[in-house]
């Protein structure tokens, strides 16, 4: 990285999904995980194939009838990040005149979050509030 060169030390992939961000005070990169989409924190200046350090789980406990989408990690500096996930739910009602259709809710939750670094313990997670909005209707396509 400090030459600024790109190199391809194996045939190996990255351990995670999508975007991630390196904070230099941890001196690790953040994102999701491949496997299960759970946000996590790897070392990726070794030149062997990077595992995940930590795998943190953010407390939402959705409703099974939440659908997610997406997840997007968005970073607010120092170690600290909003998760937002995209949901939507879907459910066959009636209109006042009869007719059957799909209604379909388009939403996101928002959560704080901060990574420390705690003696003897190694990284840790802090999970702040989480918050629901209501996307009525509209489609976040990217959330940077």
């Amino acid at each position: 990285m400090e030459s600024g060169n790109w190199s391809k030390p194996g045939e190996w992939s990255l351990p995670f999904s999508g975007c991630v961000e390196f904070v230099p005070e941890h001196k690790m990169w953040f994102g999701f995980s491949f496997e299960d989409n759970q946000f996590c924190a790897s070392d990726l200046t070794r030149e062997e194939q990077p595992t995940l350090e930590k795998v943190w789980e953010v407390d939402l406990r959705p409703p099974q009838d939440w659908i997610p989408t997406k997840s997007y990690l968005v970073p607010l500096g120092s170690g600290k990040f909003c998760i937002a996930k995209l949901f939507l739910t879907s459910e066959d009602t009636t209109s006042e005149a009869g007719y059957r259709y799909e209604k379909t809710e388009r939403f996101a939750v928002l959560t704080g979050v901060e990574v420390d670094n705690v003696d003897g313990v190694g990284l840790c997670m802090i999970q702040h509030k989480s918050k629901r909005y209501c996307l009525e209707d509209r489609v976040i396509e990217q959330v940077t």
